[in-house]
Parts: structure tokens; sequence; C-alpha cells
């Protein structure tokens, strides 16, 4: 599993004309990665145009907590006068508590949001937001997934919500989410901006299936 997600992995930075992937060596951090070029095939789907940033020495991927993101590579999505960033493992604000921060796996922020302490405002600048999960789904991984909503932007959680958020925030799976694939149902219905993907790996239908219907 690793090495296939590492050659989609260089597959799609050679596609943008982009450096040599840094390697990989831990299969988790392998779908981190792969998640973080999928949501930016997404993005380049839908008419931006996808530009790897900050990497002078080789694609460097942030897939850990620690560390202050500017100096790791990122994806600049721009389209007309809109440009935003897709990143891995920021921090962003509680919404009430602000000495409290969330590590999110995937962001995509306004361009130049990220402040000064390493930290996005929720309110303002997070546009949407990805927890990837190399596991099945179980109903735990839910729970979390929809308490780090509530403490970030809790509207989501409210029905239509996706006429206010229209990029829905996901929870990503690498294997099936059979035994959760219902809530994803029940967001879909009462038009929450949420979402559940599964089975993304490389070569899978669903890979298509996230990219074409995620937003």
């Amino acid at each position: 599993m690793s090495s296939s997600y590492q050659a989609a992995i260089d597959t799609f930075l050679r596609s943008l004309g982009s450096t040599h992937v840094t390697i990989l060596n831990m299969i988790w951090k392998a779908f981190m990665a792969y998640s973080l070029c999928i949501v930016a095939e997404a993005f380049r789907r839908k008419g931006y145009t996808i530009t790897p940033m900050n990497h002078p020495s080789g694609f460097r991927f942030k897939c850990f907590p620690r560390g202050n993101p500017d100096d790791y590579s990122y994806f600049m999505a721009s389209r007309s006068e809109e440009h935003l960033e897709i990143r891995l493992s920021v921090d962003s604000q509680n919404l009430k508590w602000k000495s409290i921060k969330l590590n999110l796996d995937i962001v995509v922020i306004r361009q130049d949001s990220i402040s000064a302490d390493n930290v996005v405002d929720s309110e303002k600048d997070l546009i949407t937001f990805a927890e990837c999960k190399n596991m099945r789904g179980f109903p735990e991984l839910v729970a979390t997934f929809e308490g780090m909503i509530y403490e970030l932007q809790r509207t989501r959680l409210y029905k239509n919500s996706i006429n206010r958020f229209t990029i829905p925030a996901c929870l990503l799976l690498s294997e099936s989410g059979h035994s959760i694939l219902y809530v994803d149902n029940r967001y879909q219905s009462k038009n929450r901006s949420m979402r559940i993907f599964d089975l993304l790996q490389p070569g899978n239908q669903k890979i298509q299936n996230f990219v074409q219907t995620w937003f």
C-alpha cells in the first residue's frame, strides 16, 4: 500500500512540473500526503490553477503537528481573484476559547492567513478541512470528526449549512467506511456541509467520486 501511495503522489507532482517528492517511510504519512494531492486535484477539476509552493529541494510534506508550516511545501489554488492555500497539519483556533487550538490534517485556508504563532482563524480564514484516517471507518471517528467541527465551525452541523460553507469538511478513509456511511447519507439529506469518503486508494473508482462530487 505504501509504495502505491508514493507512486500516485509522484505522478501528481510530476503532472504539475514539481520536483521530486520527499521519501515517505510510513503508510499513514503516505496516506496523508496522497490525500493532500487528491484535494488539490479536486480544486484543479473545478478550474483552479494548482501551484506547488515552497519546494526548492523537493516537495516536503508536513505529516506531523509540530513545526513551522512555512518550513514545508503546500499547494496554492488560484481562480480569478481567489487565492487559497492547501496545507498539511495546521493548527486552527477554537471558536470560543481562543487559547485552545486543534491540529487539522488538511486545511484549505485564505492566502497568507497563518498568524505569527502558526495558527489560522477558524471563523475568518478556514475555508474547509479534512481529517485523514488510514483505517476502516467506525463510530468513534464520526464522533471525533463532528466534535472538531463543533469546536471550530459548529454551524456546519446545522441543516442547509452547505449554503454558507460551500466546500464540505471531510472525513477521508483509506479503507471501507461501510459501518458509518449511513451518516454521510444523513449529512447529504440535510444539506450539511460535511462528507465522509472511503476506500481512497490509488486506482480505486472512489478517488474519482471524491474529486468529482466533493464540492
